[in-house]
């Protein structure tokens, strides 16, 4: 079993990489910290509390987490996406629920040993975690971040992907205290192949024994019209938060490249930009805390697969 502290912006990707986290069989959620990035702070968290309730785990902590980005800019949301809720069409319904203060968290990692984070979020609450508490996040031995785009095109910016872009000081943040060996990095260039159609969706739908039967339609159905209005030829909608979660399950997945990752933080056209040496000589400093794991290919079949078995429990 697996320890893990999910860091969260409560999409509807967001949604089915926690939904996937609870319901694997090797990982054990042991706190959800829950901040602004595709819906404000407010609704992430009550989103967050929402899957918790139909999943029938509300024992998992829900810790408060950022509200703006570290340099104070007003984010920007995307329901256009994600819905006005950030579930897609789900109104929660929810008007109270219990999150605990975000030193909390803390608490929690001192009481566990081998926890991996998983952030599928904006940066802002995972940078604020080392500068509050740089002791305790050296106990962390492994990191995973959605976040980037190398060499492909971004989807916020033609340079930038949204977590990077929403606060690149963040950014720099963790890649700047995060061991070389520990961090790996989940950008574009693999979560857009993580594409899941309606036809694995009824699947599960057909076969699933909980309520996901029910809940994974409601959640996919506006996600898959947004981009199904920007390419009528799309067949699914890509799920670039799944991706992190499936590396820390299914590893052998995944081909990478090991290189020192830096970001543009100032930039008036290339914010939140990812930059990389992806010459055939590069220059590389692997003593430097910027050199980490980048994810760059991924079967997309057996995604396709892995993900549907666990999620109708098969795995």
């Amino acid at each position: 079993m697996k320890n893990i502290i999910i860091y969260t912006d409560t999409g509807v990707d967001d949604a089915f990489a926690i939904l996937y986290a609870l319901h694997h069989p090797t990982l054990h959620v042991l706190a959800i910290v829950a901040s602004y990035g595709n819906v404000s702070a407010e609704k992430a968290t009550r989103n967050v509390y929402y899957l918790l309730k139909e999943t029938n785990n509300e024992h998992i902590p829900i810790i408060s987490g950022a509200s703006t980005s570290l340099t104070g800019e007003e984010p920007t949301f995307y329901e256009e996406i994600h819905g006005y809720s950030g579930l897609g069409d789900i109104d929660t319904g929810i008007e109270e629920f219990t999150v605990k203060n975000f030193d909390q968290l803390f608490n929690i990692m001192k009481e566990h040993r081998d926890i991996t984070i998983v952030n599928i979020g904006r940066l802002t609450s995972l940078a604020m975690s080392y500068i509050i508490a740089p002791e305790v996040m050296k106990q962390i031995k492994h990191i995973v971040v959605m976040g980037g785009a190398f060499l492909v095109p971004g989807n916020v910016t033609p340079y930038a992907e949204a977590n990077f872009f929403a606060d690149p000081t963040a950014v720099s943040v963790v890649i700047q205290n995060t061991a070389p060996e520990y961090l790996t990095l989940s950008p574009l260039n693999v979560t857009e192949k993580a594409i899941v159609t309606e036809a694995m969706i009824n699947t599960i739908q057909e076969n699933a024994d909980t309520k996901l039967g029910k809940l994974l339609p409601t959640l996919f159905k506006p996600y898959y019209s947004f981009y199904k209005q920007k390419n009528m030829q799309a067949k699914g909608a890509p799920l670039h938060d799944l991706v992190a979660m499936m590396y820390i399950t299914y590893p052998s997945l995944f081909q990478y490249l090991q290189r020192n990752v830096y970001i543009e933080e100032h930039s008036l056209y290339a914010k939140g930009m990812s930059l990389a040496d992806f010459r055939r000589k590069p220059k590389i400093n692997k003593k430097d805390n910027s050199y980490c794991k980048i994810l760059l290919h991924m079967d997309s079949t057996e995604f396709m697969e892995r993900f549907t078995n666990t999620m109708i429990g098969s795995v």
